[in-house]
Parts: C-alpha cells; structure tokens; sequence
C-alpha cells in the first residue's frame, strides 16, 4: 500500500513547518481563479489533500513510467507556443497532430515554401514555436500511458479528451506545487495537451444553437444518409452545435455479451472519447465556497484562527471569514469534503478510489 510518505509528504499539515501559508494556498478569489476555471481548480487543490488519491497517484506514476518525464519535456518544448498565444489559436491538439501528419511526406524545401504562404501564417508561426520538437516527446507519453500500439497510432490519442486526473498525475510538480503557482498560459497549455476544456458557461446567455443541441435527445440510431458520411468522412463525422458537438460513427454490437457488458465498454469509449465537459441543467456551483473553506483548513492548521483572520483583511483588505464560529464551520466543511470519496471526479483513478 502506498501512502502520502511514498511521496515525501506529511500525511497532514500539522506535521508540516507551521509556517504561513502562501497566498496560493488560501485564497482562490474570483480575481485569481476565473469561473470557468473552477471546477479544475478544486479537483487539484482537494486532491492534492486526498491521501488515497496521492497513494493511487504514486501507484499510478510506478505503473507508467515514463509519463512524466516526457510530459514535462513537451512542456518544456512548447513554452514559446504557450507564451506566444498560439494556443488559443488551434481549436484542439488534434488538429495540429493532423496538420503534421499531412506534413509528413513531403521536403524540407517544400514545407518551407508552403509555410511561406500568407494564408499558411499559422503554420509557419506553430513551425517556429518549436511544435515539432514537442511530438517525440507526446508519442512516448502517450506510449507510457496508452500501451504499445501500431506504429503512428500513438498520436491518435491526441484526438481523445484525457481524463483530468492525468492533470495531476502526469504532471511531476503535483502534489508540491499548488494549481495557482503555475502562470495561465503553462495551465492552458497542460489543458490543451490533455485535450481539457474550460466548462462551458452554466447560465441561460447560450446561444440558440446551443441551447438546441441541449434540446436534442443524448444517443440515437441514425442512418448512412443522415449521418452525412461521404469520402471525406467515411466512417465517422463531428457536427459542432453552438458550443456543443454530436458525433456519428460506425459501431457494433455483441449481442452475445450481457447489457451489463455492453454498457461498461460504452462507458469506456465515452470517456477516452468525450470532446468537451457536459452541460448539467441542474448543477449547483459551489467549487469557490469550497475552495475558501480549504483556505480556511489551511490557514488554521498553521496559526490561531484569530490570527488567520487578522492575516487574510491585511492581504486581502476583509477577513477570509469573521468570528469563530464562521471559521470552524468553513474548517469543518473542507475536512467533511476531503473524507468524501472524489465523486467530482470521473476517471479511472477516481472510480478505483475508496
């Protein structure tokens, strides 16, 4: 069994230094965590004080060694196309994966001229950014994650959302480095390499496109026809619906298999494949008050509540929370969500966690 020591972590914050936290640790403000970041934000920073998710976290990087060390060298490759904004320029690493792929038959002396088209500006830009550099490195880390596959099959994982545990534990900084010591453009980059997308906005300002495909039915048999299959897209095709995509593709059924069977390897597919986070009508946001509440637990396993108080007006100009009834009860929220089971979470880690 492996524990937070594997990872040379105290078990808590009481066998820590009980020094002053940083500001990363405690305040999760609107003004330094945007909304749509959020729900990520809250499934680090809780995870990050989950002992059974670090234990899973260790046992999961001994398994897949490797992963880490080549997610970190792509970062590291591609920090001009992060700083750069070019990562708001693609829609999907997947898209780019297909612009190399169509690249590579072709010259040196080819390439460059193509590049030099003004229609091809983005291409050139993603060229000098040092992308290239950046795919060894994603074919091993997809490798060391995925399993050996047929060669050039690695990459086709880019086209594939991973789940968001892989946030953390493909990232070698996680658990020492809280979610907001790293700068936006390095958190938007890691989104964009897992295929990660903000949550869509959960307010009634969608578009009538959007709120059609919300509308619309979540599976159904379709036909050939119907299904716009052509040339082009000859066993699968993606229709984007406002912020929303649907999917048609080629799949077949077991009939020998029980239901049971059958709609645990749908889930399977469901979720290596899911393009975007769902959009749940009935979903009560309270990540922030949570995240407060972890600044609370934090705070106070470092000094007096009353001096937690005094510390957070002299930052933040008003008190994280005022009185102590209002600070043990925001301590006894964070501590009751730490002891749930990660239910936010939805991958394979989180299914496995007890």
């Amino acid at each position: 069994m492996y524990s937070a020591e594997d990872m040379d972590l105290p078990r808590t914050r009481k066998d820590c230094d009980l020094k002053t936290p940083p500001q990363n640790e405690w305040d999760f403000s609107a003004g330094r965590v945007d909304k749509r970041e959020l729900p990520w934000c809250f499934r680090y920073e809780y995870a990050r004080s989950s002992d059974s998710f670090l234990e899973r976290t260790v046992q999961w990087r001994k398994e897949h060694k490797g992963a880490t060390k080549h997610f970190a060298a792509a970062i590291r490759a591609l920090g001009r196309f992060a700083e750069t904004g070019l990562v708001d320029d693609f829609g999907t690493l997947a898209e780019i994966v297909t612009i190399f792929f169509q690249l590579r038959g072709l010259t040196k002396k080819d390439i460059v001229e193509i590049a030099e088209k003004p229609e091809m500006k983005p291409l050139a830009q993603l060229i000098e950014s040092g992308f290239p550099k950046a795919l060894p490195h994603l074919t091993k880390m997809y490798q060391a994650v995925f399993g050996e596959k047929p060669k050039g099959a690695h990459l086709l994982h880019a086209a594939c959302q991973m789940d968001f545990d892989f946030f953390m534990v493909l990232d070698e900084r996680f658990p020492q480095q809280a979610y907001l010591d790293l700068d936006l453009p390095c958190r938007r980059l890691k989104f964009f390499l897992l295929n990660q997308f903000f949550e869509p906005e959960l307010d009634s300002k969608l578009d009538a496109d959007s709120r059609l495909a919300i509308k619309g039915r979540a599976f159904w048999q379709s036909g050939h026809l119907h299904a716009g299959f052509d040339s082009q897209n000859a066993d699968s095709r993606t229709v984007k619906q406002g912020n929303f995509v649907s999917q048609y593709f080629v799949a077949g059924v077991n009939w020998a298999h029980s239901n049971d069977a059958i709609i645990a390897e749908f889930r399977k597919w469901l979720v290596e494949r899911r393009p975007h986070p769902h959009y749940d009508r009935a979903r009560k946001t309270n990540e922030r008050d949570l995240l407060r509440a972890l600044g609370a637990l934090r705070l106070c396993q470092a000094m007096h509540w009353r001096n937690a108080e005094q510390y957070t007006r002299e930052v933040l100009r008003y008190p994280l929370y005022s009185g102590e009834k209002s600070w043990k009860r925001a301590v006894a929220k964070a501590k009751a969500q730490i002891k749930e089971p990660f239910v936010p979470f939805t991958g394979l880690l989180a299914l496995g966690a007890k």
